[in-house]
């Protein structure tokens, strides 16, 4: 049981103690020698006895390096050839530990080079080295066979380190921790709670009366504290290295969060677009196929308007050879009639050569010539005769001649009548024939003017009408079909759009409420997880209280003191209990407290006395936690449904956006496609308006024209009528002359008949009267009479040779020459007809003329139409090539509408695919600043997650920004959150690591303050040399220092900043400023470690007869004054720090000094009693000592010359008789 009292035990023992010094066949050869240490041992002897090799093993015991022993350069070789020369050599450090005794076995390793520990359970035994014989010696490899067989507890033979981590109680060393610590239950030299870390330092300094400062700085790091010689911090340098990059590459990379908008604009502005193009792709095919049907439709067309060409052609052809039959027919009848008139007019002009006129005028005289000759014959016989009766026969002849020149009147009165009936009878002829030549030419001219009327009409309406829709101009109804139609399809559009628009809202609307729902869950989830671990911590705490760990004071309370519940438990610090640090031990009971006495029954009994109510408090704190836990696990189970919602609500939200996008593309498409229809019905109407009045114009020139050609038609007419009425008038006055020159021949006839019948009454009456005068014949009248007879005869012969002529002529006349007004009018009719014909031939031709350019127009424009067709189709199929990756869905093609053009169509395809390639340029240039962002920092996390994704994507899709929308939508989504997780785990553990660094250095800094105290309390307390006024002692700590601490501190700071905050949230950016800076100080190999020794400086005085004397450093210790006084220092200095280092463990030290006679003989007997008085024990050596220093020695031991060690017998005391000499043991 361990105890706490400061240095014996109650029977005056030291609970740990070096008893004795063996050395079996080392010391000497064949020998066992052993030398007693325990109480303190002097060695008297010469020199070279071998006192030295003896105290030199004291510090062996304490672990010792034994080339520290025993120098390699020494005339002694090395440790293991000096002391341990053959395999029988060992040497023994026998001691004890809590009432059992255990010796330390030291033997040289099969090389005999080093040196080999082992530890065994039991006191020192001579069998156990020594063969039954007595006379031998046992090898060392043959000793744990030996040890076995008296029944022993032993430990493997083992190195040097782990025999002095065994005999220092240093807890952890080696890798079998297990038995490390059942090794230091059996075998350490001090409790548990004290281990004496290079204690062996202490005392081999005291033995080479050496300080070395290292030595005591590393004692101190090992006495404050309980790791090794350095402090470093708990953090790989790859981690802290990359957490300010990773840090701030996620921060970066989530300050690029927002761009996920432009992102997601861009992304849907591609979809939206493609999708455009797809539509616009599907209504080029939709257009291919109505081209295609309208080519059909023109081509049909062209067959038919050509076929109606040809066949109006060959109707034309057929009418032109009618009308050019008929002007055949015409003219031939028009040169018949010619011919015949001008036939007339020759043999006409041939009668009047021989004037037929004269000699049918003369014909109708014959009769009167035949009277006359008749007359003139009978006058002339009447001239022969005889007067008989002269006077009757010229009144029978006047009488004849009176009756026949009546008749002859008759006669001119009948042909005068028969000249006038001729002539009204022709004359009325001549004016049916004119009259109906008129009503001919006015019917032909009506006829040929009804259809310049009705152009005249057809003129009067097109004005109108052109006038109508010059003012009120009408677009194609085609076009205001397609108008209405499009305007539709943008209503339409338009409410998918605001559709689109209200469910993208809503989508948003529920994505909002999902991060609400999602945050509220990971809140609750953060809180319950942090409810968990404080339940957890509590579980943790109220276990190690229920199970408390076999080396606290609360275990040993519970073992040694089962009442402890009523006293110790009311007024001990809950936190005391878990320490295994405080060696707590039994002592006298006192009714007190460091002479305080209080009423403990008015003090409560805390959790950790009633082991019932803490184990029930385990369980309660255990159930808690299982229902935490489980609620951790249900709230985590809500936390991933939430997740899921509320990627369920990013995705909805998401497709919501690329439809609103779709439709908005499509609205905008479609409103293009509108404004375009409105400029065509537009144009449309500002062309009819312009065509009305272009036509209007043609209208008024027509109806002028029309009107022109019916007034030229009607003078025409007018002067065809005049022209009827010369030629009636010209016939008229031709068969009046005629009458008047047949009736003034009939006159002239008449007149001269008459005056020839005056004149022959007159002639006859004068003949009468000359007769009856003179009653004979009278010559001159006779031959008168003879000539006239003869003049009458030549007529008459003239009339016979020309009776036929004339009646020809008459017949002509009545036959051919009265058919002359019937040619000319049946020519003029002719003419009239050719006339009409040839304007018929004109209209035929003018007709077909415009016919045939209408045709030609239409052919013409059909042409150009399927020329457009074809060029459109060209031009549908480049601009489809263009939109090849974008293919339409052809069981889902676009309604064809008038209002497309292709124009349009290709500026919508344009304007989208600049559109395309604006927006692939905007998602580029986001994507490459993400892409810059993620990989700004390499091996960070967003660099990692963007290279997997890299890797799973391959090279082509990887180029592609769109490719990218995804895997950046999951990391801002998701992802990151996972990142972000692991980047709270190893901010949590760096921060833990630099806290755990600062708290531990800055405890060690607070220990190394108390170890000054408690160190220069220590010193005070054993002052009493002379000479020496003071010893003052400073342990500094230089931890603030060091050139990184600031920056520890500015990580610890943040640290705490951060812990005050959300733990959710990223450290301050402070953190990895600080982090950054700590990394400026990183060792390559060793990183932040804090090598404690080398933190820790020792620096003091001495005053020394009022002078004071600094030191700071071992060499100004060892020469502040005389060799024996520096000692003296040392010796104070050395034994402050075993009693600090050893607390208040009743553990007994041992110190080797040699030539102790150097010191004052009064500081000497001091010197031991305040070593005897601080549980230290010196093993001395002198060659001539002083009674005085002697007797403060319990063992006195002398060596001989053969190096044997004995106890000299004497009374008188030194020095004894050799003779005197008790050999002790020999083999």
């Amino acid at each position: 049981m361990e105890q706490s009292s400061n240095h014996d035990s109650n029977d005056g023992l030291a609970r740990y103690a070096l008893i004795r010094l063996i050395l079996v066949d080392s010391y000497t050869e064949g020998r066992i020698t052993e030398l007693p240490i325990e109480g303190g041992t002097a060695l008297v002897s010469g020199n070279g006895r071998g006192k030295t090799s003896l105290l030199q093993l004291i510090p062996a015991f304490f672990g010792e390096r034994p080339d520290r022993i025993v120098k390699p350069v020494s005339n002694q070789g090395s440790f293991a050839k000096y002391y341990l020369p053959r395999s029988t050599s060992y040497v023994i450090f026998e001691y004890r530990r809590d009432q059992a005794l255990c010796c330390a076995v030291l033997t040289s390793d099969p090389t005999g080079e080093g040196v080999e520990y082992r530890f065994v359970r039991g006191g020192y035994q001579r069998e156990w080295f020594v063969l039954d014989d007595s006379a031998s010696l046992i090898a060392s490899n043959n000793l744990p066979e030996r040890l076995k067989q008296h029944g022993l507890d032993f430990t493997r033979k083992m190195p040097l380190d782990q025999y002095r981590a065994i005999i220092q109680g240093k807890r952890a060393h080696g890798s079998d921790l297990k038995q490390h610590r059942r090794d230091l239950a059996d075998y350490a030299f001090c409790p548990s709670a004290h281990p004496l870390p290079h204690i062996e330092r202490i005392v081999f300094g005291m033995f080479a009366r050496k300080s070395n400062f290292t030595d005591l700085q590393r004692m101190i790091v090992s006495t404050v504290t309980d790791t090794n010689a350095n402090i470093s911090l708990g953090a790989e340098r790859k981690k802290i290295d990359a957490w300010p990059d990773s840090c701030d590459s996620y921060l970066a990379v989530m300050d690029e969060a927002t761009r996920m908008a432009n992102v997601q604009d861009a992304y849907d502005g591609i979809m939206g677009t493609e999708q455009e193009l797809r539509n616009i792709h599907g209504r080029f095919v939709s257009f291919s196929l109505a081209l295609d049907e309208r080519k059909s439709e023109k081509n049909g067309a062209l067959l038919d308007i050509t076929a109606a060409k040809e066949q109006d052609e060959s109707a034309f052809k057929s009418a032109k050879l009618a009308i050019t039959e008929s002007l055949a027919e015409i003219d031939r009848e028009i040169g018949d009639c010619q011919v015949k008139l001008n036939a007339l007019r020759q043999k006409h002009a041939d009668y009047e050569k021989q004037d037929l006129v004269g000699l049918a005028k003369l014909l109708d005289q014959e009769t009167v010539l035949l009277q006359e000759q008749q007359q003139l014959t009978s006058r002339r016989s009447a001239l022969l005769d005889q007067q008989s009766n002269i006077e009757d026969e010229y009144r029978k002849i006047l009488d004849t001649m009176k009756l026949a020149h009546q008749e002859v009147l008759h006669q001119f009165d009948r042909e005068r009548s028969t000249a006038n009936s001729g002539y009204q009878g022709r004359l009325s002829d001549l004016q049916q024939s004119t009259h109906e030549e008129e009503a001919a030419a006015r019917a032909q001219s009506d006829a040929s003017e009804a259809p310049l009327e009705q152009d005249i009409a057809s003129a009067n309406e097109a004005i109108g009408a052109a006038r109508a829709q010059a003012n009120n101009p009408q677009p194609d109804p085609a076009l205001v079909a397609a108008l209405e139609a499009q305007e539709d399809k943008v209503e339409a559009c338009r409410g998918r759009h605001l559709n689109a628009q209200a469910q993208e809202e809503e989508a948003r609307k529920a994505l909002g409420e999902a991060k609400q729902e999602y945050n509220k869950a990971e809140q609750l989830l953060s809180g319950m997880r942090k409810q968990a671990a404080d339940e957890s911590d509590r579980v943790d705490a109220l276990v190690k209280q229920a199970c408390p760990d076999e080396r606290s004071l609360l275990h040993f309370l519970r073992t040694n003191r089962t009442d402890w519940a009523q006293d110790i438990a009311k007024v001990i610090r809950e936190d005391l209990l878990a320490r295994p640090d405080l060696s707590p031990a039994l002592v006298t009971l006192n009714d007190s407290i460091y002479g305080l006495q209080i009423d403990l029954e008015a003090l409560s009994t805390p959790l950790a006395a009633d082991e019932i109510a803490l184990q029930s408090a385990v369980d309660q704190a255990q159930t808690v936690l299982r229902e935490l836990n489980a609620r951790v696990v249900q709230q985590e189970g809500e936390l991933a449904t939430a997740s899921r919602q509320l990627k369920a609500a990013e995705g909805r939200r998401d497709e919501l956006s690329a439809l609103t996008s779709v439709a908005a593309k499509a609205l905008d498409s479609e409103n293009i496609v509108l404004q375009s229809a409105r400029r065509d019905v537009k144009q449309s109407r500002d062309t009819a308006g312009a065509a009305a009045r272009a036509r209007l114009t043609d209208a008024n020139q027509a109806a002028e024209t029309a009107r022109l050609a019916l007034n030229a038609h009607r003078g025409k007419l007018k002067v065809e009528l005049q022209a009827i009425q010369i030629r009636f008038q010209a016939m008229k006055r031709e068969l009046l002359g005629a009458l008047n020159e047949q009736l003034a021949l009939i006159k002239a006839a008449e007149d001269e008949a008459k005056a020839h019948y005056a004149s022959q009454c007159s002639a006859i009456d004068n003949e009468r009267l000359a007769k009856l005068q003179e009653s004979g014949v009278d010559t001159a009248v006779l031959t008168e009479l003879e000539q006239q007879i003869s003049a009458l005869g030549i007529k008459l012969s003239k009339i016979t040779t020309s009776r036929n002529l004339v009646a020809q002529w008459r017949v002509w006349l009545g036959s051919e020459w009265s058919q002359k007004g019937d040619l000319e009018m049946r020519l003029a009719q002719s003419e009239r007809n050719k006339s009409t014909i040839l304007t018929d031939k004109e209209r035929l031709d003018k007709d077909w003329f415009d016919k045939s350019e209408r045709y030609k127009a239409q052919l013409h424009r059909l042409t150009q139409d399927l020329t457009a067709i074809d060029k459109e189709q060209h031009h549908i199929t480049s601009q489809r090539q263009v939109l090849l990756a974008f293919p339409p869905n052809m069981d889902d093609l676009p309604a064809y509408s008038e209002a497309w053009k292709l124009t349009v169509l290709v500026d919508l395809a344009m304007s989208q695919l600049r559109g395309l390639d604006k927006c692939e340029a905007a998602l580029r240039d986001e994507i490459t600043a993400l892409k810059r962002a993620f990989t700004d920092r390499r091996q960070s996390p967003p660099d990692q997650y963007f290279e997997a994704q890299r890797k799973a994507m391959g090279p082509d899709r990887a180029d592609s920004p769109r490719e990218w929308v995804p895997v950046f939508k999951d990391w801002y989504q998701v992802a990151h959150k996972d990142f972000r997780r692991i980047l709270l785990i190893e901010a949590r553990t760096i921060a833990d690591a630099v806290g755990d660094f600062r708290d531990r250095m800055t405890v060690f800094h607070h220990k190394v303050q108390q170890f000054n105290r408690e160190l220069q309390d220590n010193i005070n307390a054993n002052q009493g040399f002379k000479s020496i006024g003071g010893l003052t002692v400073e342990i500094v700590s230089s931890i603030r220092e060091l050139e990184y601490w600031a920056t520890v501190e500015k990580v610890a700071e943040s640290r705490l900043e951060w812990m005050a905050g959300d733990l959710a949230e990223l450290p301050p950016p402070a953190f990895s400023m600080a982090l950054r800076e700590l990394l400026d100080h990183w060792q390559l190999r060793d990183g932040i470690q804090a090598e404690l020794s080398s933190l820790v400086r020792i620096q003091g005085e001495v005053i020394e007869n009022g002078k004071r004397r600094p030191f700071k450093k071992a060499e100004d210790l060892e020469h502040i004054s005389s060799n024996g006084l520096s000692y003296i220092v040392m010796v104070l200095l050395f034994m402050a720090f075993i009693n600090r280092v050893r607390g208040t463990a009743s553990v007994n030290i041992v110190w080797s000094l040699d030539e102790i006679g150097s010191l004052d003989t009064g500081n000497t007997v001091t010197l031991v009693n305040i070593l005897k008085r601080n549980n230290i024990t010196l093993v001395t050596a002198c060659p001539d000592p002083k009674p005085d220093v002697l007797a403060t020695f319990k063992h006195r031991r002398a060596i001989s010359a053969d190096r044997r060690i004995y106890e000299p017998r004497t009374q008188a005391g030194w020095p004894m008789d050799t003779a005197q000499v008790k050999e002790v043991q020999h083999v």
